[in-house]
């Protein structure tokens, strides 16, 4: 007799659910928001230098909060992939930590576009 939530040798062998095989495959995809959202600052070379009355500052993104979104996601999922490290399903483990990659390499994306965009802001605020 097996107890309830028990898991027997049958279904250990199963392998992985289709909705958690769509669920990481899915993570991978979707990948992370600084990929899709962040708007870079222009390249280094076009910066002014000096900054003239006539220079136009071009929009970019300097806050922080689409990386921390990517950082919270991308953790969490290693975080899961931590624990499940041991569960005796190698292809979920190994799914959950390929698709906290993606999340990862996003946030330092958006942290570096960010750094790069307040230091081009910065060169239009007045000096003191």
């Amino acid at each position: 007799m097996v107890t309830r939530g028990a898991m027997t040798p049958e279904h250990a062998r199963r392998g992985p659910r289709p909705s958690t095989a769509l669920a990481v495959a899915l993570a991978a995809v979707v990948g992370g928001c600084s990929f899709q959202v962040i708007k870079s600052a222009p390249p280094r070379s076009t910066w002014p230098d000096p900054v003239l009355p006539d220079s136009s500052e071009r929009a970019c993104t300097d806050t922080i909060g689409l990386p921390v979104v990517d950082t919270i996601i991308g953790g969490s999922l290693g975080t899961l992939t931590y624990v499940e490290r041991n569960s005796g399903s190698r292809t979920i483990t190994i799914g959950i930590g390929l698709a906290a990659l993606p999340y990862l390499a996003s946030a330092v994306y958006g942290y570096v576009q960010t750094a790069r965009c307040r230091h081009y802001k910065a060169l239009f605020r007045p000096k003191p």
